[in-house]
């Protein structure tokens, strides 16, 4: 007996001292200056320099609703992201078709119904023939939907529908991660919600509309030449009111006249109305604002529709202050190596051409290529009836999205909620006075209705917590308001088990077992009504976890841990204190 008592004592000291090194970062944070606050919150870096090299990293970080800031809940538009996978491949398809030179009359999505449907007709049924044997079999994402003598429907299959949607969706989790580490959160949390949906947390980050802005933008960049030549808009008939046809002209390096071509309207909706179907299926017509005499006008590009260059290349973005030739800030963008060369060979086989830069669907600018340009740099331009504050703001804003990368599919806003600092501030004293008076009324009650077998019940309760605060904080876990609620009800629970085995107790001293007889059967009798009792409650904890979001998964979190240290205490720790008084020479009774 005294060999495995004094074993216990052992074991229960170590997980102390595990426990205070797992808990020393997290009393480290809540014990800094202002000043060292104000700049952990900046970035974790910054408070991982004040532990010394000992210390784990990890600690306990106060959620939301304790610390204020912003909760945000974004959809991901799968649809969006499997119909510009549909015409991707219908890009590729298209170039594979010219490569194997089989004629064909048209390769489109269909816009009509299912997005996810790309119709080919051929020139006659010996082209499609030649298609199925020599290159349908390399487009493994496809299925034959239906096919006659020179056309085909082919669909993304099903495996392929889930493969882009997850992968959607897990691309948009890491750029949008990328973005918030640049805004300099120091704590954010950003999880996948349900199917399309991603729940991102900014704790001490205050402005909403900022955060939307940045955490919202697409930032698709994309470079493609401008058809100048065709005469596709110039052929238009019976133009609708509000819309105009323009000419302009543009001068080229050997000094002859470029055509400029376009529709302008007010309003963009009713052009694009207007435009669709009414275009040659090589090209593609996109838009860009132009400002006259204040007023905003939408203006047509007609593009071909192959891109030259995307924002996958781009290693650098940065905010150029201006210049004498160019006076407003703009954005300065660096290519990869890969991308360098495909900017280079894309200028140089269009000197004397524009070259669109379109950004999320709409065309900023469209320069006149003078040269082969090479070195892989480019710049973006930033203008309208803005401010030069404005433009330069802009210019950041857009700056840091390029840099993070961009979102495989628009999102939207579908769920917002500010919390205040001063709100947060009231929650953590609430949530220090809730829990300080419900441990002083429960160790009151347990020592006065138990005498010293309560005193012992306290001292699991006190090491109960501690142990509970020491796991989430080697768990780096977020504590919030319905976290601390979890926190009170595991100490509940903790008093519960003690009870028992306390009343347990009592009835076998009073049947006229000796002490140590008494405590035997009283833990024997009591462990199987607590182990029930706890792992019901941890199932229901379970299921909250696992269908719950934010604030319930926190609760369920520290629920269910609190729940398994509770058992460690109620039915190990007490054991050793009362193995100890039952134990003693001659001792007669308990006092409990």
């Amino acid at each position: 007996m005294k060999r495995g008592f004094l074993w216990r004592i052992l074991f229960l000291l170590a997980l102390i001292l595990l426990g205070g090194y797992y808990l020393y970062p997290s009393y480290r944070y809540i014990t800094l200056t202002p000043e060292q606050a104000e700049l952990a919150k900046k970035s974790r870096a910054n408070f991982q320099k004040l532990l010394p090299g000992w210390s784990p990293q990890s600690h306990i970080v106060p959620g939301l609703d304790l610390q204020g800031g912003i909760h945000l809940v974004l959809g991901v538009d799968l649809k969006k992201a499997i119909a510009d996978k549909t015409e991707r491949i219908s890009d590729r398809l298209r170039a594979d078709l010219d490569d194997k030179k089989i004629g064909y009359a048209s390769v489109k999505r269909m816009e009509e119904g299912a997005r996810d449907r790309v119709e080919v007709v051929f020139a006659d049924a010996d082209a499609r023939k030649q298609f199925e044997s020599d290159l349908l079999k390399n487009y493994f994402e496809l299925e034959v939907v239906s096919r006659d003598e020179a056309k085909m429907v082919l669909k993304i299959s099903g495996e392929f529908v889930k493969r882009v949607k997850t992968d959607s969706v897990d691309q948009a989790i890491k750029t949008i991660r990328n973005r918030v580490d640049k805004m300099g959160v120091a704590e954010p949390s950003i999880n996948k919600r349900g199917e399309d949906g991603i729940q991102v947390q900014l704790p001490g980050y205050g402005d909403p509309d900022e955060a939307k802005a940045l955490l919202g933008r697409t930032a698709q960049l994309e470079f493609q030449m401008c058809a100048d030549d065709s005469k596709a808009l110039e052929e238009l008939k019976d133009l609708p009111d509000g819309i105009n046809l323009i000419r302009s002209t543009y001068r080229r390096p050997d000094g002859s006249a470029g055509r400029d071509v376009f529709l302008e309207s007010k309003e963009l909706e009713p052009l694009r109305e207007y435009l669709q179907g009414k275009v040659p299926q090589d090209l593609i017509v996109k838009y860009g604002q132009e400002f006259k005499k204040g007023e905003r006008w939408y203006r047509t590009y007609l593009l071909h529709r192959r891109i030259e260059l995307t924002g996958d290349y781009l290693t650098d973005a940065r905010v150029a202050p201006g210049s004498a030739e160019q006076p407003q800030p703009y954005v300065a963008i660096e290519f990869n190596a890969q991308g360098g060369l495909m900017f280079e060979e894309a200028t140089g086989r269009n000197i004397g051409n524009r070259m669109a830069i379109v950004l999320e669907d709409m065309v900023d600018s469209a320069p006149v290529i003078q040269s082969k340009i090479g070195g892989g740099r480019a710049q973006i331009t930033l203008g309208g009836m803005k401010s030069q504050q404005e433009i330069l703001t802009d210019a950041k804003n857009l700056a840091l999205v390029l840099k993070s990368g961009a979102l495989p599919a628009p999102v939207t806003i579908r769920e917002e909620r500010s919390v205040g600092p001063s709100l947060g501030v009231d929650s953590i004293h609430a949530g220090k006075v809730a829990v300080g008076v419900g441990m002083i009324l429960v160790f009151l009650f347990m020592v006065m209705y138990y005498r010293f077998s309560g005193l012992y019940a306290d001292l699991a309760l006190l090491l109960n917590a501690y142990f509970l605060l020491a796991i989430l904080s080697g768990m780096d876990a977020t504590l919030t308001l319905p976290g601390i609620a979890g926190f009170v009800l595991t100490l509940g629970m903790a008093v519960d088990a003690n009870v028992l085995i306390n009343e347990r107790i009592r009835e076998e001293l009073r049947l006229g077992k000796t002490p140590r007889a008494a405590v035997e059967t009283g833990y024997g009798k009591a462990f199987w009504t607590i182990f029930d009792a706890n792992v019901t409650t941890i199932i229901a904890a379970l299921i909250l976890w696992q269908y719950g979001s934010g604030p319930i998964q926190n609760f369920a979190t520290t629920l269910m841990i609190g729940l398994i240290v509770s058992m460690f205490t109620a039915i190990f720790v007490t054991r050793i204190f009362f193995d100890w008084a039952a134990n003693r020479p001659n001792v007669e009774t308990l006092s409990i």
